[in-house]
């Protein structure tokens, strides 16, 4: 998460920007409001602060010139909430460095500080200098993203797990999975066993029911039968969620899907076809709903 923090003459430091956009529905108020107190003593350049285990941060705070402050500098700050739990500090120091010396190149960028209040006749080029601002925390947001670590490890006792019948995500996990609900509300969970494993996939889903199809078969799957499914599949014309892929398991093979029904509730045209497939056994239909 990226947010880029101006002081604005009325209210005082207020966020212009941030990645996600509306941070509010991530965070709590009462931290976006410590946040944005971090300007009221910073001084030009790289430091980090920690509010509490849960929240900290690595920030820039920086000057623009410009001519309509009074002061002819406008006082800006660059903060990244960091999500990793060994951050490359120095990286966040030179990417900072690289982004600031960016937009300082733009004689006009103090413009965009004023987009949410444009003098009369200015509205054009604030919109221009706004836009450039925008992209570069865009992509500055993006190099973040590609370093920041992309899996996390815990080591649980299972006698834990089994007498709390519960798995604790740890913050930072909780954070992402915010980031990608966006408007949605639920999460679909897929379980699935491999061996020796379980993986776990979380997915945003914004519906209350899910159609889980399976597909079991005698001896090998060949390629055309495989084809032949897909098939049937497509023709059902549901967004496709999650495939187990095919797994043997006692001489049988099982192939597993998981589709957004939409509002469709009758799905005997699909078994049917599905049971003229060469080699097929069993289908089972199976209708999940939000618990």
């Amino acid at each position: 998460m990226l947010l880029f923090i101006y002081f604005n003459p009325i209210i005082g430091p207020d966020i212009l920007y941030s990645v996600p956009q509306h941070i509010e529905d991530i965070i709590s108020e009462d931290d976006i409001a410590q946040i944005k107190r971090l300007m009221d003593a910073a001084t030009p350049g790289f430091f980090t602060h920690a509010f509490s285990n849960e929240l900290n941060t690595a920030n820039y705070f920086f000057m623009l010139p410009s001519a309509w402050a009074r002061g002819k500098q406008e006082m800006a700050m660059i903060t990244k909430i960091i999500e990793e739990e060994s951050p490359n500090l120095s990286a966040y120091e030179t990417e900072f460095k690289k982004f600031i010396q960016i937009i300082k190149e733009r004689k006009m960028i103090y413009k965009a500080l004023y987009i949410n209040n444009p003098p009369l006749n200015y509205e054009a080029e604030i919109n221009e200098e706004f836009d450039f601002l925008t992209n570069n925390i865009l992509e500055l947001s993006e190099f973040f993203e590609i370093t920041q670590a992309q899996t996390h490890g815990i080591i649980l006792p299972f006698k834990d797990l089994r007498r709390k019948k519960s798995l604790a995500l740890p913050q930072n996990i909780l954070r992402d999975l915010e980031v990608f609900l966006e408007k949605r509300k639920n999460f679909f969970i897929v379980f699935q066993k491999r061996k020796e494993n379980f993986k776990i996939d979380i997915m945003p889903y914004e519906k209350k029911q899910v159609l889980k199809i399976s597909v079991i078969f005698n001896g090998s799957l060949s390629p055309d039968t495989l084809k032949r499914i897909s098939v049937v599949f497509q023709e059902m014309g549901l967004p496709f969620l999650y495939t187990s892929g095919i797994c043997q398991q006692k001489g049988q093979c099982i192939y597993e899907g998981y589709f957004n029904p939409l509002d469709k509730t009758d799905f005997s045209e699909t078994k049917a076809k599905l049971e003229e497939i060469n080699n097929v056994e069993e289908i089972k239909i199976v209708h999940i709903s939000l618990t």
